[in-house]
């Protein structure tokens, strides 16, 4: 049994930059699928960003996620000095 001590900032927040970057994308494809097969009211509606939201989403997803992985791996390797980390059970991979 393996023990997850710490966890690298940097590492941590590229890698949930760019599952923000992705699930930003994915919002903007769904969001853009939705104002042009429905038809929603005015009020609802996000038609002036039009396409930009296509650009926009995926960017705003990229800095959040970069932060928010930023502030977990803080939290984390904060906490793991005072209550341990997490246990792994890991598998060596023969050739």
């Amino acid at each position: 049994m393996k023990t997850l001590e710490k966890i690298d900032v940097i590492s941590l927040a590229k890698i949930q930059a760019l599952i923000g970057f992705i699930l930003g994308f994915l919002f903007a494809i769904l969001n853009f699928m939705v104002e042009k097969f429905t038809t929603l009211p005015k009020e609802m509606s996000i038609e002036p960003l039009g396409a930009s939201l296509i650009i926009i989403s995926p960017i705003i997803g990229l800095f959040y996620g970069f932060i928010g992985g930023l502030v977990i791996a803080f939290f984390y390797n904060t906490l793991s000095k005072f209550v341990g980390g997490i246990k792994l059970e890991l598998k060596e991979k023969y050739k």
